[in-house]
Parts: C-alpha cells; sequence; structure tokens
C-alpha cells in the first residue's frame, strides 16, 4: 500500500513521525468511506505499531484536530465501535 502524506501534515511539528504515518495510513485505510472503522489491534496487523502505541497516537492526532473519533454506541449505550474520520 503506497502511503501519501498530505504536506499539512508532513510538516507539522506537533505530531512525531510515527503520527504522520499512521494518519497516511488511515486515510488510505477507509476504502472509499468517509471515516475508517478498525480496532488498535487490526490497525497494527497492517501497521507496524502496538495496539497501545496506535491509541495513544489516535488520541494526539485527534487533541491536535487532525482526525475526529465518534463512538457508536447501541441503544443501551454499550460501544459498539469507533469512526475515525481524517480531517486534513
Amino acid at each position: 500500500m503506497d502511503l501519501i502524506i498530505p504536506d499539512i501534515v508532513a510538516t507539522s511539528t506537533e505530531i512525531n513521525s510515527n503520527e504522520k504515518l499512521l494518519y497516511a495510513y488511515l486515510k488510505n485505510a477507509n476504502k472509499g468511506k468517509e471515516y475508517v472503522s478498525m480496532t488498535n489491534r487490526e490497525i497494527s496487523d497492517g501497521f507496524p505499531l502496538k495496539p497501545a502505541t496506535i491509541s495513544q497516537s489516535i488520541s494526539n492526532l485527534e487533541r491536535k484536530g487532525f482526525i475526529k473519533r465518534v463512538i457508536v454506541r447501541s441503544e443501551k449505550n454499550q460501544v459498539m465501535g469507533r469512526q475515525i474520520f481524517t480531517l486534513v
């Protein structure tokens, strides 16, 4: 899979190199959808980081405004999954 990192992400000093690559991976992994619904473990299967590191990186990407996370819940408020939207 070829990863293309947008200039605004590639030149950012607010995120590290792994986060830049993870952003590009998420942007590419959406398969034509507006969002990615992969778990951290699923992401780690295709990306060379541990699930815990991916979790920290996703949190930082969201904090810095590069992505938005939406938690999907059932009618009983149980977590069913999440959607990750790339914003730039």
